[in-house]
């Protein structure tokens, strides 16, 4: 990233600083005009109720808007930034789907993903833990990382990324679901979900749902050696 660009966003965001804390000013001075109009006991209850927020932290909002700002300048900065799987914490899986007659997930050695009935070689993944219940998953034999971008489409790349991060969780009936950690609304369950049709191939994570079969997995440990032949 060339100076020029640096200098750039630094500037960005020296603004946005200013225009947060110029709107948090402007809101306090609106809440006192509006507290000078009323009765007088209702006057005293607002500038105690104030005076103890202000007590409290007088600079909350600017330092929220401060931590904000800081997040915006490192994406800013490290667009791309990638992530260190843990490695304590690896499990070598396959993934079967329970749509149809089932389905094994498969990586191609051109990076395509797929799946088939029975299970081979390119069927064997390294599902790692990046934070609690976020996980990633990598191809043991290709080494790539299975990823979806804000269409919904299922793809690998080399290098891990936010959009590599999948949501784990398990559901009543034994069975866990992968959605994708920067796509998604996890409070309500909504959003992509790593699923595959009937014929084998992925589905689009936006028209599918939690509870269908499509996006139901499970996980099956490998206790083999490691071979990438």
């Amino acid at each position: 990233m060339s100076l020029r660009s640096v200098l750039i966003k630094v500037v960005i965001i020296a603004i946005v600083i200013c225009v947060l804390i110029h709107c948090s000013d402007a809101r306090r001075r609106r809440q006192r005009r509006t507290g000078s109009h009323r009765g007088f006991e209702s006057r005293r209850r607002s500038d105690r109720s104030r005076s103890a927020k202000v007590h409290e932290d007088p600079h909350k909002e600017t330092i929220h808007a401060i931590q904000v700002t800081g997040s915006i300048f490192s994406r800013l900065l490290h667009p791309h930034n990638n992530h260190q799987p843990n490695i304590k914490l690896v499990r070598r899986e396959r993934l079967y789907c329970r749509v149809g007659i089932g389905y094994q997930l498969e990586v191609r050695k051109d990076g395509k993903v797929t799946a088939r009935h029975q299970s081979t070689k390119n069927g064997i993944f390294e599902v790692f833990s990046m934070k609690h219940g976020v996980v990633g998953i990598r191809s043991e034999r290709h080494r790539r990382y299975v990823c979806m971008n804000k269409r919904g489409r299922v793809f690998t790349r080399r290098s891990f990324r936010h959009d590599c991060e999948f949501r784990e969780e398990l559901e009543a009936n034994g069975y866990v679901t992968f959605a994708s950690q920067l796509y998604s609304d996890h409070q309500w369950r909504l959003g992509y979900f790593l699923a595959m049709s009937k014929r084998g191939k992925p589905r689009r994570g936006k028209r599918v749902t939690w509870k269908m079969q499509s996006a139901h997995w499970l996980a099956r440990t490998v206790t083999d050696k490691k071979s990438n032949t």
